[in-house]
């Protein structure tokens, strides 16, 4: 064992021989030298590179560092110079959003420096938020060091986006309770409103806190927020309303018009049948009596006569008449006249006296308005029985025919 150790140490020395008395050249470092899985001697013998760094023997100093030349014992002016640290700046990152983990950068005046991370993660306040702490520590061969830190902070400060907005509704109303069952179910179904968030779930709520007084005898609108929040407390709202009306008759296109009273209101509301053609229609709304018209109302003549087939039908063409239908399509012998069947003002044109027998006769007169007069009842001729000036064959066939009939 003896001579082992005397080889040994004889063989160490012819190594460090070379070197003694070698001060800090340019070329004091050479990386290929660095071998990590070198092995050298559990001895202390320190040195002092040309680097000005003390080692514990040449052979650390030329495997770990690649130092070229050392002189023997520690260096008089030690390294106490830390190392020059460069950290990436703090970040705040809105959640969703994309970030890199930067590394830092460090430096020394012995050529070389050890950096290491340390990174501890603190969640936040709310899901899909966090902070990041990162520790850098650069240490140099002499054992001193630089230590900085970096902190990126993940916020959460967008609120939720609406995908689908809440839709407005109406509720036709007949029963109070079913328009109620109907109300809420619109409120707790949000109005079918949808929403999404980058980094939570979103929850929806309502201000609708004030049950409006239902009886479905007038129309009621109600204006509801929906809110959608995300874990974070960050909340977007959007309103729609509610109209609660009294359930209205729906009528088919087409529908006959005549005899419905739209009100006396002079404004044009649209273009429906009457008696099966299609005409003006005048008055205050659509709806009358619990029965909504629309449907039977159009836009325009075009769309009135596209739409609905207009039916043909006889009637009154006399203009004078009680009962004269301008709508008619042909005359079917049913016009009623005045005075028997309608009564007429005195002043209405066309009236006079409209029977032959009467001395004041009108052949112009296209209705009787009462006022004929006849003569006395002499009569110079008699036996002109049938009044057309002459006593003839045609006088005795009137009497004859008339001959034993009883009178009174």
């Amino acid at each position: 064992m003896k001579i082992f150790v005397a080889i040994f140490a004889i063989a160490f020395a012819t190594f460090l021989v070379p070197s003694l008395g070698v001060h800090a050249q340019e070329d004091c470092i050479d990386p290929s030298l660095i071998d990590p899985t070198a092995f050298c001697p559990f001895i202390y013998a320190p040195v002092c590179g040309c680097n000005n760094v003390t080692y514990n023997n040449s052979c650390l100093a030329m495997v770990t560092a690649g130092v070229t030349m050392w002189t023997s014992g520690p260096c008089s002016n030690a390294d106490n110079i830390p190392p020059t640290l460069n950290v990436p700046n703090d970040l705040l990152v809105e959640c969703g959003d994309d970030f890199e983990f930067e590394q830092a950068t460090a430096s020394d005046n012995s050529g070389s420096v050890e950096l290491t991370e340390v990174t501890e993660s603190i969640p936040g306040p709310c899901a899909g938020t966090m902070s990041y702490i990162r520790t850098f520590t650069a240490t140099d061969p002499s054992g001193n060091s630089t230590t900085g830190t970096q902190q990126i902070e993940v916020v959460d400060t967008t609120p939720p986006v609406i995908t689908v907005p809440p839709m407005d509704m109406t509720i036709g109303c007949s029963d109070p309770m079913e328009a109620e069952m109907a109300m809420f179910d619109w409120a707790d179904g949000f109005a079918g409103a949808e929403a999404e968030d980058a980094c939570n779930t979103v929850t929806w709520s309502n201000d609708f806190d004030a049950i409006p007084w239902i009886t479905c005898e007038e129309t009621i609108y109600v204006t509801v927020s929906f809110m959608a929040s995300d874990g974070c407390g960050n909340t977007v709202n959007q309103q729609a309303t509610l109209t609660i009306e009294p359930f209205m008759i729906e009528v088919e296109p087409c529908t006959d018009l005549a005899g419905v009273d739209f009100g006396f209101c002079d404004m044009v509301i649209g273009i429906g049948i009457v008696n099966g053609n299609c005409s003006y229609i005048s008055g205050c709304g659509s709806s009358v009596g619990g029965v909504n018209y629309a449907n039977a109302l159009y836009e325009s003549m075009d769309d009135c006569l596209f739409s609905c087939p207009i039916l043909e039908y006889g009637g009154c063409t006399y203009s004078s008449a009680c009962n004269y239908d301008p709508n008619a399509a042909f005359e079917d012998g049913s016009c009623l006249f005045p005075p028997e069947h309608c009564p007429l003002d005195f002043e209405t044109p066309g009236g006079g006296c409209t029977y032959t027998a009467a001395t004041n006769y009108d052949g112009s007169a296209t209705w009787d308005n009462g006022t004929c007069a006849f003569s006395d009842c002499q009569d110079d001729c008699p036996a002109d029985i049938n009044q057309d000036g002459v006593v003839s064959t045609a006088d005795l066939l009137q009497f004859l025919s008339a001959f034993g009939l009883e009178c009174g």
